[in-house]
């Protein structure tokens, strides 16, 4: 197995930090994280400082959690595409667009 050099960790780390700090988990613990993520807090102080990668279904829960690009995330560069809205409606799942009338449902009726 290649190591990842410290520079590339440290990198992943700083975007890291700047997706939580301007994420609406931005006053959460490193500890809230983890028990949101199923993982021990340990693991995640290692993402924070640099001194570990996570998995790839690790950073892509905490882009999710950010609201960050998991590309960004990975590599600091952006999507290379942007779909379209109608593109993204067309390669969604049945159960996607549910969850999305689902929503759209809840935002009507509490306004």
């Amino acid at each position: 197995m290649k190591k990842v050099p410290q520079e590339a960790r440290t990198e992943f780390s700083r975007r890291l930090n700047q997706a939580w700090h301007q994420s609406d988990w931005g006053r959460a613990t490193q500890k809230e994280i983890s028990d949101y993520l199923g993982i021990s807090s340990q693991q995640v102080s290692h993402y924070f400082s640099g001194t570990r990668l996570p998995s790839i279904p690790a950073a892509k829960k905490l882009s999710e959690m950010f609201g960050c690009s998991f590309e960004w995330l990975l590599t600091g560069e952006s999507p290379k595409s942007k779909r379209s809205l109608e593109d993204a409606w067309n390669q969604a799942s049945d159960e996607e667009r549910a969850a999305f009338f689902s929503m759209l449902a809840k935002i009507t009726i509490n306004k």
